[in-house]
C-alpha cells in the first residue's frame, strides 16, 4: 500500500461554523455556550477554527440567528 494515499480516521477535518457578521449583535450568548471556548465577542462573534467541533451549540443559542454551519 501506497502509505501517502491512507486515510487515518484522526486525520478527519472538522468545519468551523460560520458568522454571518451583518446578522451578528455581538450578545455573546454563542461565547457563553460553547464548550470548547472557540468563540469570543469583539466587534463581532469571532471563531477560532482550530477550537471548533462543530458541536451546534451556538446554532441553537444565537438569538439573531447568524451562525451556521
Amino acid at each position: 500500500l501506497n502509505t501517502d494515499l491512507e486515510i487515518h480516521q484522526s486525520e478527519v477535518i472538522q468545519m468551523a461554523v460560520k458568522i454571518n457578521g451583518s446578522e451578528c449583535v455581538a450578545c455573546g450568548a454563542c461565547a457563553d455556550v460553547c464548550p470548547e471556548g472557540a468563540l469570543t465577542i469583539e466587534d463581532i462573534a469571532v471563531v477560532d477554527a482550530s477550537k471548533c467541533v462543530d458541536c451546534g451549540a451556538c446554532i441553537d443559542e444565537c438569538p439573531a440567528s447568524c451562525i451556521s454551519e
